[in-house]
């Protein structure tokens, strides 16, 4: 997980710690899952609500990261998209 900091708000980054640093390439897509973006320090379940309750951008990639957020009811499962056989999700909060 990594949070960064913009002059838009907060974006908050999290992904599957065994997709760091990968390359998902496939039909089109190109997708570094880049460390620098995505990773920073590893996350326990129980941190997902505090940390995105107050982020204006939230990246999900992985998985266990989304099926951990589908459980406790951050995101639904008809909201994630596939790229490269990997469930991602994109949220756009309100401001």
């Amino acid at each position: 997980m990594a949070i960064h900091l913009t002059e838009s708000g907060t974006v908050v980054a999290i992904c599957d710690l065994d997709l760091l640093g990968k390359r998902l390439k496939c039909e089109g897509h190109d997708f570094f899952v880049d460390p620098a973006f995505y990773g920073g320090r590893k996350m326990t379940a129980d941190m997902l609500v505090s940390v995105i309750q107050g982020a204006h951008v939230v990246n999900i990639l992985g998985k266990a990261a989304i099926q951990e957020c589908v459980s406790r009811h951050i995101i639904k499962s008809d909201w994630v998209k596939v790229i490269c056989g990997i469930p991602h999700v994109q949220l756009l909060l309100s401001l």
